[in-house]
């Protein structure tokens, strides 16, 4: 037969149980909710992250082109990092070089770089060569003698009679100049098509 003091005892420890029981599920309860902060800030900070790394300012570094030696201006491996600049030639004291920049990205330092430019002869000849609308379309003629010739000396060309071109509906006409070369450098004839 079961006594009172049993009885009791049986109550305390269903109470006890009860206890332990929501104790545990309110711990549970507050690390699933903790978990999930946990996530969301580590999402936050993913996402920080990203955002940052997007606006990491990126330096411009020279390609392998620079401080080789080139007959013509150089057109790849101008720059290992950034965006680079126009090619041009410079002359002076020291000699010729073709040169340009790679911009930084974001902020980043832009670095100046160049290659020895190799168009002379040893009797001191300089080729003529094509400036950058060589091969282009333009919109009017170039204004600057570089636009023309990059070496050499720009004699004046001519465009043909305007054809109209019914798929871009635009009026297009071949152009051609001359860059003549110095101290009896070779010439060379430089095209581009002005469209209007």
């Amino acid at each position: 037969m079961e006594t009172e003091t049993s009885k009791f005892d049986k109550v305390i420890l269903s109470v006890v149980i009860l206890i332990g029981a929501i104790f545990i599920g309110i711990s549970i309860l507050s690390i699933t909710k903790n978990s999930g902060g946990l996530q969301q800030a580590a999402s936050v900070n993913l996402t920080t992250l990203e955002t940052k790394k997007e606006n990491v300012p990126i330096n411009g570094i020279c390609g392998l082109s620079s401080g080789k030696v080139f007959e013509s201006s150089p057109a790849s491996d101008l720059c290992s990092t950034g965006n680079s600049s126009v090619v041009v030639l410079d002359k002076n004291d020291i000699g010729q070089f073709y040169v340009w920049q790679c911009i930084g990205i974001n902020g980043g330092i832009t670095a100046s770089c160049n290659a020895t430019a190799n168009i002379n002869d040893v009797s001191g000849k300089i080729n003529g060569e094509c400036g950058n609308s060589d091969g282009q379309e333009i919109s009017k003629m170039p204004d600057a003698q570089e636009e023309y010739c990059r070496t050499g000396n720009y004699a004046k060309g001519d465009c043909a009679i305007p054809i109209y071109d019914s798929k871009d509906k635009k009026w297009k006409s071949n152009c051609s100049w001359t860059c003549v070369g110095d101290n009896g450098g070779g010439d060379k004839k430089c095209t581009a098509i002005l469209v209007k």
